[in-house]
């Protein structure tokens, strides 16, 4: 497929520069096969969201146990009329956009006056995320600009060229879910685009109570264990496969020694897998695992050695009275 540069308008939503479509079919099913055929066998957490996929990721921020969400709200909320100041004739970048409950938060506090001056640049690898998160916002915020991007911000990162000053958010701790060497590339990359003066805030979880994090992630409602199995939808949707998500149990735990919560799929029974991708079959046998997530958690040391290898400036480190939750604001200097 080829690469599109320009912005792609679909009519009645928003414009969309999409950078997925420089993936063909192939290059999707070898990502999602070599993973599979791996030692210790996983599958990207990018293929979670797909359209039901989000949909099960918004009621997970909604359970009484799943604290990171309400947690990042109630600081994001406290701080907006701060946060704002910094905004003004700013191009706003949010990475991993989701639903735009948290960034609302954000336009909140803007002055309606100033509306016209900001430019909503929404980064995630949902189209449908993007679109109803755009109508939304152009709705309820007149005046607002927003250009989505579909993109794996891991693989397609770049912004836009602007001589506004930019701020990214990347809120969430969705950080967490790379692994750590992954991590540290992907904010140098962020603070590589950055100019002077653009800022980057960041949502961190912080480390906590073990028995706390692993309610979070399994919960009584069950809804965390059908996002989990869900994934193999996904797959089977984008790859062909055969998966049967109830032949698995979602096993979700906190590794003390990586600080991280894991999320697994456990196989219930031998199974052999097929894909049109694949001449050979995926075999697995009963009590095996499939890694689809890992969860980082972060200190306040942690910060620190943020700031010293991207060399951003730690402006504002916001929490939560508890110590559960962190934003902190970075700026290039």
């Amino acid at each position: 497929m080829q690469h599109q540069d320009a912005f792609i308008d679909i009519g009645y939503e928003p414009q969309i520069k999409d950078y997925l479509e420089t993936e063909s079919e192939q290059e999707v099913a070898d990502l999602i096969l070599s993973g599979l055929k791996a030692t210790s066998r996983h599958i990207s957490s990018r293929f979670f969201y797909d359209e039901k996929g989000s949909l099960l990721f918004e009621d997970i921020t909604r359970l009484p146990e799943y604290y990171p969400t309400r947690t990042e709200k109630s600081i994001i909320r406290e701080v907006a009329p701060e946060i704002v100041e910094k905004l003004d004739g700013s191009q706003l970048i949010e990475l991993g956009s989701g639903d735009c409950s948290k960034i609302s938060l954000v336009l909140k506090a803007v002055p309606e006056k100033k509306m016209w001056s900001v430019e909503y640049l929404p980064v995630d690898v949902s189209r449908w995320s993007i679109i109803k998160s755009a109508q939304i916002l152009t709705s309820r915020f007149p005046g607002l600009t927003v250009k989505g991007v579909l993109a794996d911000f891991l693989k397609h990162l770049r912004f836009p060229a602007t001589d506004k000053p930019r701020m990214i958010c990347f809120f969430g701790s969705t950080l967490g879910n790379f692994d750590r060497p992954v991590a540290h590339q992907f904010l140098l990359n962020v603070a590589s685009m950055m100019d002077a003066g653009d800022h980057l805030l960041l949502g961190l979880d912080m480390v906590k109570n073990p028995k706390v994090l692993e309610a979070a992630y399994n919960d009584k409602e069950g809804v965390t264990e059908a996002f989990n199995k869900n994934i193999l939808n996904a797959v089977n949707h984008q790859i062909g496969t055969n998966f049967n998500p109830e032949m698995f149990l979602h096993r979700a735990f906190f590794n003390a020694k990586d600080k991280r919560i894991e999320m697994h799929l456990e196989a219930l029974q031998d199974m052999k897998v097929s894909s049109p991708f694949t001449e050979t079959y995926l075999a697995l046998k009963k009590g095996e695992m499939i890694h689809t997530e890992n969860s980082y958690k972060f200190s306040r040391e942690d910060i620190s050695e943020i700031s010293a290898f991207t060399g951003l400036k730690v402006k504002e480190v916001y929490s939560d009275d508890r110590g559960w939750f962190s934003l902190t604001c970075f700026q290039k200097t």
